[in-house]
């Protein structure tokens, strides 16, 4: 079965994406909804590109996360861009929605 990172769009947050995780997760896979930094309770809304790219990164990184399918929903994509960027090794393949 595969791993999937799911990143959400800017304004939203992971769970969001709690329906299409579950059924990933009913056929077997390994999902993961993180919320990216600034779109946290409590976040700042000065939030850049980088802080998200480096968010996902981390939540990649600190789980030893590897062979990921990592998709990016509208702003998710530019960010998952910049993920492939960082952390090409860990992923498998990228996916934009």
């Amino acid at each position: 079965m595969s791993t999937y990172v799911l990143i959400h769009a800017a304004w939203h947050t992971g769970e969001h994406y709690w329906p299409t995780a579950s059924l990933l997760r009913a056929a077997g896979h390994h999902v993961f909804t993180p919320t990216m930094s600034g779109n946290r309770l409590g976040d700042q809304k000065t939030t850049g590109l980088a802080e998200s790219i480096e968010s996902v990164v981390e939540f990649i990184s600190e789980r030893n996360l590897g062979d990921v399918v990592l998709v990016g929903h509208s702003y998710g994509g530019i960010v998952i861009t910049g993920v492939a960027d960082r952390i090409a090794h860990r992923l498998r393949r990228l996916v934009y929605l």
